[in-house]
């Protein structure tokens, strides 16, 4: 027999992954304020330096193209990229308080929002495989695979009560 998955308010597992949805709505919206601190400088100078800083080479493949990229994009597109990331921020709170208070939709909103970045991850770790991308996909199929068993849980314990108030 499956093991119960606890699923009501006060879930350990909900609010571990409540508090990971957090964390990365605040990364996210930090990386907003960056956007908007970087309208007005040199963006390109500012990526190099970074990206060195963290121990990327700025003339590899990707971090060139990113940077080719983001040169090109200009204050206004920063601002956009700014508010792009409050509105990703806001739905990694949202999920977070849901999934916080045990609600149903937020289950179901982190569990498809996981999925969606399932192929980049993927891509990723295909294209460049290292420790932090495999740490990545990890995370994130280990959210969904919880995710999935207490959406079946939720599922089968509507099942079940609807199965009992037909014989009653």
């Amino acid at each position: 027999m499956a093991k119960k998955v606890h699923t009501g308010q006060g879930s350990v597992g909900l609010r571990l992954v409540a508090l990971f949805e957090a964390v990365k709505g605040l990364l996210i919206l930090g990386l907003g304020f960056g956007f908007l601190a970087l309208r007005h400088t040199d963006v390109h100078a500012v990526a190099d330096t970074l990206l060195s800083r963290f121990g990327v080479n700025p003339e590899a493949h990707y971090p060139r193209l990113f940077i080719e990229h983001l040169s090109q994009v200009g204050d206004g597109g920063l601002f956009w990229f700014a508010v792009g990331a409050l509105f990703l921020s806001m739905l990694r709170f949202t999920e977070a308080i849901g999934l916080w208070l045990a609600m149903h939709w937020a289950e179901w909103l982190t569990f498809i929002a996981s999925g969606v970045y399932l192929p980049f991850e993927i891509h990723h770790i295909w294209v460049k495989p290292d420790l932090f991308g495999f740490g990545i996909l990890g995370a994130n199929l280990a959210i969904i695979y919880y995710l999935g068993r207490v959406l079946m849980a939720n599922r089968r314990e509507r099942l079940e009560r609807s199965l009992a108030r037909v014989l009653n």
